[in-house]
């Protein structure tokens, strides 16, 4: 009676349940990975509400009313702009031309120069009258694209410390991930000791000590003027975040993390910015440099194909963490000392930069400092150049007419880290040529796929057929629908042009019209799952089935922008159309300037940015340690007084303030601000 029987459940030990309970998991958990879009490897369970949430993807723009001191602020940035042009027309000056043998970048920090006395009482009342309408338009109802229970599920996982959540490294996909997991996964990366060093501290302040050294040394020598020395030594630097792309294409469950640095305003990220515009040139001068897709699609249009080729794809094992420091800037320096555009002085100068940067190459992770000692960061602005230069110098040592493989490669090009080349001869020579080439001490290490028939490179599938290489677009197995939904908070031309830019992507990359009208068909179904409609979608299909292939496959020029013109630029919003109404009400004002009628063109150019995005909403780079001590003692937003001038003595504790348009319209402040806050806006 009281015997279990043998193979049951509750017959077996806690060992062998634990084991079972584990096992169902895990095959629950694998049969229902994906669900939306959505690749929950974490704990938590997903609810209804959740899924549809993140489901919409995370460039979807959730309905958001007016900002009003947004709004207030950027009508302040167009006031000045119409000054400066005032201010300019008044006092005409002409530009500095100097000459020097040094290449300049160009470089520079905006100007703050505001010649308020160029503003006009017609100014003021448009402004005052815009803001009238903008504190209207602010107490109407928000007609939201969300349900409240959708929008407080994605406040939820936003607060929900147990989890990451992480764009896929490939696919569009969203990976969510226990928190736990994700710092294993880091660690096991940080804890390469060839690859990466734990600091004992913050080296931002010595690190700046040795770039304005640098610097200092570059102005006085001529190759740097004074507007770029400024903008390459940033007052307030951000430090560099640590964090991992999850490469869901490589394993499903236990997915390895692609390592980004996140170094936007870090302290060497202007001069990395320099050096990208100086390594430009050179990249371009590479024999196998591939620009995009539409070059590729270029030199392939001609081709002839042999029935003895082979198409041959190659991809560099993790190419941006192998370049020893010395090899990276013995290739630089290769292809400087080639091509000789710069003079021998800024040679040596961008060659310390870089080295410079590659030696303080810190970033965070955890509240914990680490130095990348091998390779260079994803993230930062000149990385791809300093790669290109690298391949190409280790492409030199075995490519050439000289090289006994030259016949065999009919035709090679590398975007970055992806090689592409057509070999002529057998598939056992062509074995020979790869292991050859992954012999090397420069720690490249190449992967090999090969066929007569068929191959996938970039966005394409190349193939074989009637003596020619033709192509058709790649969809990778874990691309995902990640189209943005019709409903999203974006403008409506906005909306409307992504139908028309990926049906147009498409009938790039398919020479055959046949196979153009299936990518297509399965695509409008993928848009009409994010609500677009059909009728629309086919106009827009017809139309771009009209359009010839080859025009389609040549760069456009660009055209020239007028300088002249003065747009009024601000976040979209769900209440766009009513601020752009009332813009256009009140331009007449405007035009009754003497100055700015001759200016302002008869009807307003109006520009939106963005809006936020869940992404923005819900993708962290750097997860912040909860710390209680320090929670207890942070400040409050608002205005507090200095202690050490005149100015303030008289002013207490101020959370919000009246700017200068009405005494009813009240801000709140959002910052921490004294006397020495810089970079504020006063009305």
């Amino acid at each position: 009676m009281g015997k279990s029987k043998r193979g049951t459940w509750g017959g077996r030990s806690q060992k062998e349940r634990k084991k079972m309970k584990g096992l169902i998991k895990a095959s629950k958990r694998e049969a229902s990975i994906c669900t939306n879009g959505i690749f929950n490897l974490s704990s938590r369970v997903l609810n209804e509400h959740e899924t549809k949430a993140l489901g919409k993807g995370l460039k979807f723009a959730p309905s958001a009313k007016v900002d009003k001191f947004g709004v207030f602020v950027d009508l302040k940035k167009f006031q000045r702009k119409m000054c400066l042009k005032k201010f300019f027309l008044k006092n005409p000056t002409e530009r500095e031309v100097i000459s020097s043998e040094f290449t300049h970048s160009g470089l520079k920090e905006g100007s703050s120069f505001f010649p308020r006395n160029m503003i006009s009482e017609e100014m003021r009342i448009f402004e005052y009258m815009v803001m009238a309408d903008i504190n209207r338009i602010h107490s109407r109802k928000l007609q939201s694209n969300l349900t409240k229970n959708e929008r407080d599920a994605l406040t939820n996982l936003k607060n929900d410390p147990t989890i990451i959540i992480k764009s896929a490294d490939k696919g569009g996909g969203i990976v969510i991930m226990d928190k736990e997991l994700y710092d294993q996964e880091a660690l096991r990366q940080l804890n390469d000791n060839t690859t990466y060093r734990l600091l004992p501290s913050n080296p931002t302040q010595n690190i700046k000590i040795g770039l304005s050294n640098l610097l200092t040394k570059g102005s006085d020598a001529g190759i740097l003027d004074q507007k770029e020395l400024k903008y390459l030594n940033p007052l307030f630097p951000k430090i560099p975040i640590f964090y991992l792309l999850p490469k869901i294409h490589k394993d499903p469950l236990h997915p390895p993390g692609r390592p980004i640095i996140s170094g936007i305003q870090s302290v060497t990220s202007h001069l990395s910015q320099y050096l990208d515009i100086l390594l430009q040139p050179l990249v371009k001068l590479i024999p196998s440099y591939l620009k995009d897709t539409m070059s590729l699609l270029q030199i392939l249009e001609n081709f002839k194909w042999e029935p003895d080729f082979f198409l041959v794809t190659c991809d560099v094992q993790s190419l941006y963490s192998i370049i020893s420091h010395n090899k990276g800037c013995e290739a630089v320096r290769h292809h400087l000392n080639l091509h000789q555009i710069y003079p021998l002085e800024q040679v040596e100068f961008i060659l310390e930069g870089i080295e410079f940067i590659l030696r303080n190459n810190y970033f965070s992770f955890n509240n914990q400092f680490y130095l990348q000692c091998m390779g260079t960061a994803m993230g930062t602005r000149f990385a791809p150049s300093y790669a290109n230069l690298f391949m190409a110098y280790w492409e030199s040592q075995w490519s050439g007419v000289s090289c006994g493989w030259a016949h065999n490669l009919i035709l090679y090009r590398r975007y970055i880290d992806d090689l592409l080349f057509i070999w002529k001869g057998d598939e056992e020579s062509l074995k020979r040529f790869h292991g050859l080439l992954n012999q090397n001490d420069w720690g490249i290490k190449l992967d090999l796929q090969y066929s007569r028939h068929t191959i996938n490179f970039l966005d394409l599938t190349l193939y074989i057929e009637g003596g020619t290489v033709k192509s058709k677009t790649y969809f990778k197995p874990v691309d995902v629908n990640n189209y943005i939904e019709s409903t999203s908070c974006h403008a409506p031309a906005w909306l409307k042009s992504v139908p028309k830019s990926q049906l147009t992507r498409l009938r790039r990359n398919c020479t055959e019209r046949e196979i153009f009208d299936l990518q297509a068909n399965k695509l409008i179904g993928d848009l009409k799952e994010k609500g677009y409609k059909e009728e629309s979608l086919i106009d827009i299909m017809k139309d771009v089935q009209g359009k010839d292939r080859r025009a389609l496959i040549q760069y456009r020029k660009r055209e020239e922008k007028e300088n002249f013109s003065l747009p009024f630029i601000y976040n979209y919003n769900s209440h766009t159309p009513a601020i752009n109404y009332s813009i256009r009400k009140y331009w007449h004002i405007l035009k009754k300037d003497p100055v700015l009628q001759d200016i302002l063109d008869d009807n307003p150019k109006i520009v939106n940015r963005g809006a936020r995005t869940i992404k923005q909403q819900v993708v962290r780079s750097h997860v912040r340690q909860v710390n209680s001590v320090f929670k207890t003692i942070t400040v409050k937003e608002g205005f507090y007084r200095c202690g050490s001038c005149s100015a303030c003595k008289k002013l207490g504790l101020k959370r919000e303030f009246c700017p200068a348009f009405g005494a009813n319209n009240m801000f709140k402040i959002k910052k921490v601000i004294s006397c020495h806050s810089t970079n504020v806006i006063y009305a």
